[in-house]
């Protein structure tokens, strides 16, 4: 089998409708987010599928890989957006309000890291008692301080 990445749809089927029609031949293309290949198997006549960035260039990589595609926008791309009547109930409730709601509970560690500081004790102790660094605690008594806040 012998196969290529092409620059367009053109160059794809040139390079299947060349070379020997006893060997089968496959090129890949990108338009947008989307992966296409054209192939044309032994004695048979070219043919071209869509959204083919899951199949495998080679044991280790994928043709989106290769393509440079992520398969989040890819997926995101051939789904589209969903839109139902309860999603935009909500929205224009939200809207009425002022907006979406802002999020003020605490996380956890946010929780555990603002309680420990208000004790008295320094990031250095909070972040041993955590097990982690001190930038983490800093950030999570910052974030804490800020919801508190509104």
């Amino acid at each position: 089998m012998r196969q290529i990445i092409a620059k367009d749809r053109a160059e794809a089927k040139k390079f299947c409708e060349g070379g020997r029609r006893d060997v089968q031949r496959a090129a890949f293309w990108k338009e947008g987010s989307r992966a296409f290949r054209f192939e044309r198997l032994p004695g048979c006549e070219p043919t071209w599928q869509e959204d083919v960035g899951g199949l495998w260039w080679d044991a280790k990589t994928t043709v989106a890989e290769i393509l440079g595609i992520n398969p989040t926008s890819a997926a995101a791309a051939a789904l589209g957006s969903v839109r139902t009547e309860k999603k935009s109930a909500a929205s224009r409730e939200n809207g009425k309000k002022g907006g979406r709601p802002a999020v003020t509970a605490l996380t956890p560690y946010q929780q555990q890291a603002y309680d420990l500081r208000q004790a008295g004790h320094t990031i250095a102790e909070i972040a041993e008692i955590m097990g982690t660094t001190r930038e983490p605690v800093r950030q999570w008594i910052a974030a804490a301080e800020r919801k508190l806040k509104k």
